[in-house]
């Protein structure tokens, strides 16, 4: 019997490409591997519940964790900071699991540099830049303002695909899902 060696998953891509609805279902399908639940100083949007989606934390809270050392990554991404506690990644770890994190370029190439953990990175993109906007659009949660800067982030993003070991193009979700299932399972 071989040595379980456990990975951490990293799926980026910008906003609005589907990368949530990629990795719920990926949970769902592969069964040793775990969330990793992200932290963020963002406000919580309709539907979400903190310690599922999100661990919503205060910027003084987030900044203590900081410095604390409590991240294995974090960054300020549109104007607030996210991070991927270690604690997330340890536990999953004693568990035999794999630990999918979902994040943006800034985190991902940061445990990328981290020898400490293997990785299998995948960047889901969509090259019809229209239609990201529209599904921003459709979230029914962002201003103006914020799409905008959203979509001048995704143009930076997008220039990063090349720092990932898979690209995905999510043109599909039950076809990208399979694709992204099939990386993991063969990683």
């Amino acid at each position: 019997m071989s040595k379980f060696t456990p990975k951490i998953i990293i799926i980026s891509g910008p906003s609005g490409v589907g990368k949530t609805s990629i990795c719920e279902a990926i949970y769902t399908k592969i069964s040793n591997i775990r969330r990793s639940v992200s932290a963020t100083t963002r406000s919580k949007r309709a539907g979400e519940i903190d310690g599922h989606h999100y661990h919503f934390l205060a910027h003084d809270d987030f900044v203590k964790k900081i410095e604390c050392g409590e991240f294995l990554e974090y960054a300020k991404v549109h104007d607030h900071y996210y991070g991927t506690l270690k604690q997330n990644i340890e536990e999953a770890f004693r568990k035999e699991q794999h630990c999918l994190v979902e994040i943006d370029v800034q985190g991902a190439k940061q445990i990328q540099q981290n020898r400490d953990f293997e990785t299998v990175s995948i960047f889901i993109g969509l090259s019809n830049l229209d239609e990201i906007k529209k599904r921003l659009i459709e979230r029914g949660s962002e201003t103006q303002t914020s799409i905008d800067t959203r979509m001048n982030n995704m143009l930076r993003e997008l220039e990063k695909k090349n720092e990932y070991d898979f690209y995905v193009e999510n043109i599909s979700l039950e076809n990208s899902i399979e694709a992204i299932k099939k990386i993991i399972l063969n990683a």
